[in-house]
């Protein structure tokens, strides 16, 4: 296994496994040169934040103080704004680990940085352990003042490295996802899954019911939606995905409560990536482990005892995630 980073947004730029005959090949989405991630924003692979997913009409408060930020997405805040850590360069530092590779990334968001107060420090470790398929991904931030902060990494998939993502099969141990409204907005509930095309409780083709005509799959063009993972009790599996023709596997496991399945809908083929290779519809996924979308301004998530996604001075934001690959 090998991975690719870039100092450009932290960027996850490629992941390279084998499949069950040993050959290796790239399972993410993913530019040859920096100018693709430069000139299309689809956040491959990218660090995202301060906060990941949307924040309704990009508003907040904290303290009784209202905050307005970036709204680059429909009127709504999307992945921390326009110019925001997946537009920035990091600094980065190759770390002395015994029996794995790692590097840190760091970067610092100035107050007022897309409007969030406060200045937010976070760094990014990413950490390849010598003899395991897997990839490590620690998230850190501290901040000078009340903000928000929510990170994560927005990864491609395709575990054929061709085609569309349809026929990979998913499970997600979830038994609640969070509903949203017409503007991909959490609408505060925390849904279940039995009897609708989002209980993937057991193995299904992501393709089975994607264009049933339930009316979240209808709003969304298709998946794109958290599922309630619980409150963060430690690192579990969020997700594993298989794929046939390869062999492949891929297990995500996070501490965070939520993780956000994403299945490509907005790929539209106008973006070509390395290889000359064009991102067409539904030919990559992401599961994106967080907090709930919207979480500052949903008072029924933090009643049910889910974070609210404030970080203040003296507190120390951490979330962990891993991508294990198998065949």
């Amino acid at each position: 296994m090998s991975v690719a980073i870039s100092e450009y947004g932290a960027t996850l730029t490629s992941v390279r496994v084998p499949d069950r005959r040993g050959e290796v090949g790239e399972v993410t989405l993913g530019h040859d040169h920096v100018d693709g991630y430069i000139h299309h924003n689809a956040y491959l692979g990218s660090t995202v934040g301060r906060y990941a997913n949307r924040l309704r009409a990009g508003r907040f408060s904290i303290d009784g103080q209202d905050f307005q930020v970036t709204q680059n997405n429909n009127g709504q805040h999307l992945h921390g704004g326009v110019h925001a850590m997946h537009t920035q360069v990091w600094s980065a530092e190759v770390l002395s680990v015994s029996g794995a590779t790692a590097v840190r990334f760091t970067h610092v968001s100035p107050a007022g940085d897309e409007g969030y107060p406060g200045t937010l420090t976070v760094a990014v470790t990413y950490t390849l352990p010598h003899d395991a398929n897997e990839l490590r991904i620690d998230f850190a931030g501290t901040t000078d003042a009340p903000t928000l902060c929510n990170l994560t990494n927005h990864a491609f998939f395709n575990l054929a490295g061709k085609g569309d993502i349809l026929d990979h099969t998913l499970t997600i141990p979830a038994e609640r996802f969070i509903p949203t409204d017409a503007s991909l907005i959490a609408t505060g509930e925390r849904a279940t899954v039995d009897g609708t095309p989002f209980d993937f409780r057991h193995a299904r083709r992501i393709g089975q019911d994607i264009n049933a005509e339930h009316r979240q799959l209808r709003l969304a063009g298709g998946y794109d939606h958290c599922f309630d993972l619980g409150s963060p009790t430690g690192l579990r599996l969020a997700a594993r995905v298989t794929e046939a023709s390869s062999g492949r596997s891929l297990e995500v496991l996070t501490d965070a409560p939520g993780i956000q399945f994403y299945a490509g809908n907005f790929l539209d083929g106008s973006i070509t990536g390395r290889a000359e290779r064009k991102f067409s519809y539904r030919h990559g996924f992401c599961l994106e482990p967080g907090l709930f979308p919207d979480s500052p301004n949903q008072a029924s998530f933090h009643r049910a005892g889910y974070p609210s996604g404030v970080l203040r001075p003296g507190e120390h934001y951490r979330q962990r995630m891993i991508y294990r690959f198998g065949r």
